[in-house]
């Protein structure tokens, strides 16, 4: 399509004889993470990991796909750099960033959206992370200070320190755009813990019925005409 699509082509040809096996020193842990209980999943990730752990969940490639397709946010994955499945989605050169950061104003809204009904976990990402800071910087834009006081307690850091013996988590402050962004900070050694606490936050309906009645509902409000179902 444009001279980086055969960099993004050997990008994804390499990145797919990878048969996402695990390693040994980390299979308990990716154990526990397959049976996390989550709305949805956020990530710059290129990969089919994600996909292979959570089989059930809808995929969302890029954020075009999030404008045209009717997102229920139950049971989705939003790859918002792309996918190695796509080649042309990859979001890899500086041509590219500049094209994500110039449609940022959509993703910034839906994530909004998503960050103001369900708390956000950041599972391998440092808090300085260029990616998390733009998409934070675009979100805090369109608030104030009254209203950024309601993320508290909704943005939460996992950060791995293999020195720390004991899990903890503390309240912190993340300054951006010359505001406070309030957020909780998780130092361990592995996310175990973490995943543990999300495997056990059980579910009152399973996600394909709840996916299911969401877009009924949705369908039923969108359409004006009358119909037996």
């Amino acid at each position: 399509r444009d001279r980086e699509s055969p960099l993004k082509y050997e990008i994804c040809k390499y990145l797919g004889k990878n048969e996402m096996i695990i390693n040994n020193d980390v299979e308990a842990e990716y154990r526990l993470l397959k049976k996390i209980n989550v709305e949805g999943i956020i990530t710059t990730n290129w990969d089919l990991l994600l996909e292979k752990t959570f089989p059930e969940f809808n995929v969302f490639i890029g954020q075009e796909k999030l404008i045209f397709n009717n997102s229920v946010d139950v049971g989705e994955t939003y790859k918002i750099h792309g996918c190695i499945s796509r080649p042309n989605s990859l979001v890899v050169t500086s041509k590219d960033y500049e094209e994500f950061h110039q449609k940022n104003p959509y993703l910034a809204a839906k994530l909004l959206t998503i960050f103001m009904e369900h708390p956000i976990v950041f599972l391998g990402y440092n808090i300085g992370d260029s990616n998390v800071h733009s998409i934070l910087s675009s979100i805090i834009k369109i608030l104030d200070k009254k209203t950024i006081e309601k993320l508290k307690d909704r943005l939460i850091f996992c950060e791995r320190d293999e020195s720390v013996s004991e899990t903890s988590m503390t309240d912190g402050n993340y300054l951006i755009n010359e505001l406070n962004l309030p957020i909780k900070r998780i130092k361990d050694s592995s996310s175990d813990e973490v995943y543990e606490v999300l495997a056990n936050n059980n579910r009152k309906l399973p996600l394909k019925i709840l996916r299911h009645m969401n877009h009924m509902v949705y369908d039923f409000v969108k359409n004006s005409k009358s119909r037996s179902k």
